[in-house]
């Protein structure tokens, strides 16, 4: 789905400038599911935020921000321009305008201011848990929660090494990633302050990555975070164990400036450099599914290694061949990404797919060339 245009949210939709549309994109077909929100001023738009769900879309134009309903393409409200950033809650009902002494809570469908926070030297603000909380990143560095009805603190301040340059909730608000400008990436559990991983975003050479950056994702069930790596190409963690989960995302000839997961966790949306999406299918798995595989690969060659990193001879290779064989069958239907490596590990070379990975068998005229 080539953006080379847009300005992308990590959620799968699209504000095209240059033709003065916005549009909701499928982020499984890339084809558009709303109306084309069409008018002049847009052309002039610098800045876009959309609603998780969709339904709701940010645009800041110079006279101020514009309210759409996504779906039927109309203007529902308009807010007061302000110079702070915005951030909309995931079911589209609420917003934030932030600033320096604090800020502004509007509610979208009628554009009507409905609370505010004050709080001196606020860099930015963003809604967690469907708009029942709000995290202000403040002076010292310093990340506070707030009941989003109540308006008072939730939980103890929070401390980032460097100035923040992207925070992200687990969907129940428990879990909280911050990036600061440094690249610097810690994720914490937000009832104690506990540091539950620290990351680093290296910094390329590119002179447009100095100047937008990139900032961590995490997913909505607070499990993994999805960071970036030293190639500039996206990769998972899994943050309780704060080990990577994923080889780099490859993309040849280009880097990643924006990445997020679906709310199901089951995709990744990327953007680079030049403008490019990429949806990306993320398996279920975890560090302890690569168990099977190295038994597998033990038994193959007939050694393990032990804790001292010596090779020893293991018993009975062909048993735990076997039992292995037999475990990847009772595995189901739908077995998962490790399984379905073994299955067709054990499934017969003749027949097999040419990867656990393809549909694609080996060819008839192949097998009857190498007959002659």
């Amino acid at each position: 789905m080539p953006l080379s245009r847009a300005l992308v949210a990590a959620s799968g939709y699209a504000v095209d400038k240059d033709v003065g549309a916005i549009r909701v994109w499928d982020g499984k077909t890339g084809k558009p599911v709303s109306a084309a929100i069409e008018e002049g001023p847009m052309r002039q738009a610098f800045g876009a935020v959309v609603s998780a769900d969709g339904e709701r879309v940010l645009l800041r134009v110079p006279e101020g921000v514009h309210i759409w309903d996504a779906r039927s393409g109309e203007r529902v409200a308009s807010l007061a321009d302000t110079a702070g950033g915005l951030s909309i809650s995931e079911d589209g009902r609420l917003v934030l305008g932030s600033g320096p002494a604090g800020v502004d809570v509007w509610e979208t469908r009628t554009g009507r201011k409905v609370g505010e926070i004050h709080q001196e030297m606020t860099y930015a603000a963003a809604f967690g848990a469907h708009g029942r909380f709000i995290l202000l990143q403040g002076a010292a560095h310093r990340l506070q929660l707030f009941d989003a009805a109540t308006r008072r603190p939730v939980g103890v301040p929070l401390h980032q090494e460097g100035r923040p340059r992207g925070i992200a909730f687990s969907r129940d608000a428990k879990r909280l990633v911050a990036t600061s400008w440094g690249g610097e990436v810690k994720a914490w559990r937000v009832e104690d302050g506990k540091v539950l991983c620290r990351l680093h975003i290296p910094t390329l050479a590119d002179p447009l990555d100095a100047e937008a950056g990139v900032a961590a994702a995490i997913s909505a069930d607070g499990r993994r975070i999805l960071s970036r790596s030293p190639e500039g190409w996206a990769e998972v963690w899994d943050l309780e164990a704060c080990q990577q989960l994923s080889e780099p995302l490859w993309q040849p000839g280009s880097w990643v400036r924006g990445a997020g997961f679906s709310d199901d966790g089951a995709r990744i949306l990327t953007v680079d450099d030049k403008g490019f999406a990429r949806v990306w299918e993320m398996p279920e798995t975890s560090a302890a599914d690569s168990g099977p595989l190295a038994e597998a690969a033990e038994a193959v060659g007939g050694f393990e290694v032990d804790e001292s990193g010596n090779a020893v001879p293991i018993a009975e290779p062909v048993a735990r061949l076997q039992q292995l064989r037999a475990a990847s069958a009772r595995a189901g239907g739908n077995p998962g990404l490790v399984w379905k490596v073994m299955r067709w590990l054990f499934a017969d070379p003749a027949t097999r797919t040419i990867s656990p990975f393809s549909s694609v068998k080996p060819s008839a005229g192949k097998a009857a060339g190498s007959s002659r």
